[in-house]
């Protein structure tokens, strides 16, 4: 993206750059519940291409669908493969 866009959006939406730093936020710890390192100066693009390429990774390994805090099962209770009690 050109800074000139970014300017551009960040006039048009005042809350862009917050919403920005925290999807940055949320990517770092996604990232580094994997154990894997993100530093300040890995740019938004590249933070997010390495994320994006590793849930894919995963998701070819293992292709069961991922149980996460808002993912319920018929009985609704979370899926014991993830050690959460049902």
């Amino acid at each position: 993206m050109t800074d000139s866009f970014e300017e551009e959006q960040r006039l048009l939406d005042p809350h862009r750059l917050d919403e920005q730093r925290r999807a940055r936020e949320e990517m770092e710890d996604r990232l580094r519940d994997r154990g894997i390192t993100v530093y300040p100066r890995d740019g938004d693009e590249e933070v997010g291409d390495l994320l994006e390429a590793i849930e894919r990774f995963e998701a070819l390994v293992d292709p069961r669908p991922q149980v996460t805090g808002t993912t319920t099962g018929p009985t609704g209770g979370r899926g014991a493969r993830n050690g959460v009690p049902q």
